[in-house]
């Protein structure tokens, strides 16, 4: 290893001019890296910048071993160098050579010793401290290695510990800190007037402290030296400025006086009262913006003390000061129909009616109240504003009373009423009627010979009395008989019908008589006449031989024909050759069939039970020829109050069936 780049200290990297200058630290290293002999480290001014040789600093190392101690042996003569830390027990000084080297006392070895010796008995991994680096013994007990070199910390026992390096310094609260050999700050000492910089206490005050020199303050500055700042208006106190004002000077706090102390304080006097307070002193006759009445006006209090010219009170009163109310003090208007006074403070009193007068410009004058009304033949004059009478307006159709127009006519007018004379009285109210007897109410008279809307007949007609009294031409009662001014009935007096084969005939009231038998003949057109059983015309084609004889083909589905119509006969010869029946043989219809086939018809009437020919008893008791005029249908006793829907061959009773 001799002559390589490990034992030649100019080639070692990264090493600083006092790392190179360590003794102990650089011949633990060498011992480290097998270095045999001083002559060995090579060191100049490039590595180290100095003229000293690595060696030369060597041999002026002290050793501070605790007692003296001879090494085994050695071939290479030459100052003692330190190689150890407290871990050397009894802090024994081993030699390289054959001088020795007495200790001074301490734990650290800085004796120079081959790491066979300095390791010996030790066991592989043991480590010891060199200054701030930590060496750490081979397996084969040939030298030491360099673990690692504390920052920031110190070595103790072969590890780094504490917070800081030895002999380091700081400042805390508590003073100026150095660091201890075990890594840790001491005691701080107190900087008392001074500032801590670096760790050390200097200048010559604390900093942030103030002091005054007369007006102007100072502040010690963090490096302990007092800062000068600007002079004081009014006053330095505790070296900073202070106050409000200049000693003895003098101002207002409205209407206060203020005289400034010596402390530049402002110190306040009695208030001014009834005067102003001007550059600290009571003036004047009267307070700032106090108001007072002169006149009708208000004063206003200058800022000096002075009263100011009045503001009259336009339409206002001045009370204590102020302008108020409503009206100037003594003045007049109208209210209503009165006349108010304004009152001292400005409002208006309780208004004095004029009576039967009006009310203009604050007085009464003329000689009636405005709105007044009262009537003059017939009509009503209105009390104008000035108190004067207006022209009478006319009550047409109305009574003028108390001024007023009412009711609904003209006193002494006459009108119709229900075909009766009303008169009108005073009050503008119609009188009760007086009925007009027999004769008609036209205009306000009563005229003519009957009462309008009366009726009386006249050769089966009615007459209407007409709205003037006199009677109508008669209106013809059709098929209807005339009786008391009204058609009714259903028949016209003396008309003739046949009825089965009965003739019925049409009485006074307008109603059919019962039916008178035609026997053996026919009933024709009310009249009992011979059946020549010719075919009428219009009849249907189902005889032959003579109109009444009825051809049997035609009945097969009416079992009830011929008991229906006595006076056909039935014609079993007809080999079907059919010609026009009499009118007495009518075509066979659904009253001819079987009871039980006679349906009723859709949109007859109910009133059957049983069949559609089956008419119910209860509702043809009040038509005894029923059952005559319609022979196809039969009386029906058990109906019991249910009603179904007839045949069109039994329709509704009417007045033809009493």
């Amino acid at each position: 290893m001799r002559g390589s780049r490990v034992c030649d200290l100019t080639k070692w990297p990264g090493m600083s001019r006092n790392e190179k200058r360590s003794a102990v630290w650089l011949v633990g290293m060498a011992w480290a890296a097998g270095c045999g002999s001083h002559r060995d480290f090579q060191s100049g001014h490039a590595a180290g910048g100095s003229d000293e040789s690595v060696l030369s600093t060597l041999a002026g190392s002290e050793s501070r071993a605790g007692s003296a101690h001879t090494a085994a042996g050695g071939s290479s003569p030459g100052p003692s160098v330190g190689v150890g830390g407290g871990d050397l027990s009894g802090g024994a000084s081993i030699s390289a050579g054959a001088g020795t080297s007495s200790g001074a006392g301490g734990t650290d070895v800085v004796v120079a010793k081959p790491p066979s010796e300095f390791c010996a008995g030790r066991l592989a991994g043991y480590r010891f401290c060199n200054g701030p680096a930590v060496f750490e013994c081979a397996s084969d007990s040939s030298g030491a290695a360099l673990v690692e070199t504390c920052q920031n910390q110190a070595c103790v026992d072969g590890a780094c510990v504490g917070e800081c390096a030895p002999q380091t310094k700081r400042c805390t609260t508590g003073g100026a800190e150095t660091c201890t050999a075990s890594g840790h700050y001491g005691t701080g000492e107190a900087c008392v007037n001074q500032a801590c910089v670096a760790g050390a206490c200097v200048g010559s005050c604390a900093p942030g402290t103030k002091k005054c020199d007369g007006l102007v303050p100072s502040t010690c500055s963090p490096m302990g030296g007092w800062v000068v700042e600007s002079a004081c208006d009014k006053l330095c106190s505790g070296g900073a400025c202070s106050g409000t004002c200049l000693p003895n000077a003098k101002a207002c706090n409205g209407q206060v006086p203020l005289t400034c102390d010596a402390m530049a304080a402002w110190q306040e006097g009695g208030a001014c009262v009834d005067t102003a307070c001007v550059e600290g002193a009571c003036v004047g006759s009267c307070g700032p913006q106090l108001k007072r009445c002169s006149g009708n006006g208000v004063q206003t209090c200058s800022s000096s003390g002075t009263w100011g010219t009045a503001t009259p009170c336009n339409d206002q009163a001045c009370v204590a000061g102020n302008c108020s109310g409503v009206c100037t003090p003594g003045s007049k208007q109208c209210s209503g129909n009165g006349v108010q006074t304004c009152g001292s403070n400005g409002t208006w009193g309780s208004a004095s009616a004029c009576t039967n007068q009006a009310c203009l410009g604050g007085s009464c004058t003329g000689s009636c109240a405005p709105g007044a009304k009262q009537c003059s033949n017939n009509g009503v004059q209105t009390c104008t504003s000035s108190g004067t009478w207006g022209t009478a307006v006319t009550c047409n159709g109305q009574a003028c009373v108390n001024g007023s127009c009412s009711g609904a006519c003209t006193p002494g007018s006459k009108q119709c009423s229900d075909n009766g004379v009303q008169t009108c009285g005073s009050s503008g109210t119609w009188s009760s009627a007086s009925a007009c007897v027999n004769q008609a109410c036209v205009g306000d008279t009563c005229t003519g010979s009957c009462t309008p809307g009366a009726k009386q007949c006249s050769n089966n007609g009615v007459q209407i009395c007409t709205a003037n009294g006199t009677w109508g031409g008669p209106n013809t009662c059709n098929n209807q008989a005339c009786v008391n001014g009204a058609c009714i009935g259903s028949c016209t007096p003396g008309a003739k019908q046949c009825s089965g084969n009965g003739v019925q005939t049409c009485t006074v009231s307008g109603t059919w008589g019962s039916a008178s038998n035609c026997g053996t003949q026919i009933c024709q057109d009310g009249s009992c006449v011979v059946n020549s059983c010719d075919g009428s015309t219009g009849g249907w084609d189902g005889c032959r031989g003579s109109g009444c004889s009825v051809c049997v083909e035609k009945l097969a589905s009416y079992p009830r024909y011929l008991q229906n119509h006595p006076s056909c006969t039935e014609n079993d010869t007809c080999a079907g050759q059919f010609f026009t029946c009499n009118q007495a043989c009518p075509a066979p219809t659904d009253a001819d069939k079987d009871l039980a086939q006679c349906s009723g018809t859709t949109g007859a009437w109910d009133g059957c039970r049983g069949g559609g020919c089956a008419v119910c008893s209860e509702l043809t008791a009040g038509y005894p020829n029923y059952f005559n005029n319609h022979p196809g249908c039969v009386k029906n006793d058990s109906c019991t109050g249910q009603f179904f829907t007839c045949n069109q061959a039994c329709p509704a009773p009417s007045n033809f069936d009493k």
